[in-house]
């Protein structure tokens, strides 16, 4: 997210104008602008009224955090979302004319969820309200591809929109992606895990 301040003619009179804009990084590794808005201020009620949330996509979001505070895995996950025949993001995108994949998503594969889509899900912060920059760069402006960096360097700007995943529920969700669950014969893993230790070992 970045925003500008404009010159424009409001009513009469020149003013300055606030754009919030959307960047992302293609596959290329060019920037785009997926949108942008105009208003009188760049502060917060501009960025909440440019951010809007897609209430469909948000449950499955919702859903996804919910399966894995349950002790479901990725893989899991993504085996449930594909039985129920939820379209994945980049279909989802592409069907309504969004994101980077919106020319070449494959609509015959329409639920084809995995366990890594899932993992980038759960690891992004945006989902509590936050913008997030600085996650690539370019070692030089010839250079085609971006860069990724590490999670330690990204810029957090926290409570920007509205969130779709309260902070306890997202704490929840990666304290137990950093457990160890043991399934038993059902493929069901116990309640307690996470939570009661052994003494002797620690596991």
């Amino acid at each position: 997210m970045d925003g500008i301040y404009l010159r424009r003619n409001w009513g009469g009179e020149y003013e300055n104008a606030a754009v919030p804009v959307a960047l992302a990084v293609n596959e290329d590794g060019y920037r785009e602008v997926p949108g942008a808005a105009e208003g009188m201020k760049e502060d917060k009620a501009s960025w909440v009224s440019f951010l809007l949330i897609d209430e469909e996509a948000a449950a499955v979001v919702r859903r996804i955090f919910c399966l894995s505070t349950e002790g479901y895995g990725p893989s899991r996950i993504a085996g449930i979302l594909r039985d129920d025949k939820i379209d994945c993001p980049s279909v989802y995108m592409g069907k309504r004319g969004q994101g980077t994949q919106r020319n070449s998503f494959d609509a015959c594969c329409p639920y084809d969820w995995n366990g890594t889509s899932i993992s980038y899900i759960l690891a992004k912060p945006e989902y509590m309200g936050h913008t997030v920059n600085f996650r690539m760069y370019k070692e030089s402006y010839k250079d085609k591809h971006s860069i990724k960096r590490p999670p330690e360097e990204w810029m957090i700007i926290e409570n920007i929109h509205e969130a779709i995943v309260d902070p306890k529920t997202r704490e929840l969700t990666q304290r137990l992606r950093k457990t160890v669950w043991r399934t038993d014969t059902t493929g069901i893993a116990s309640p307690l895990t996470g939570l009661l230790y052994c003494a002797d070992c620690g596991t």
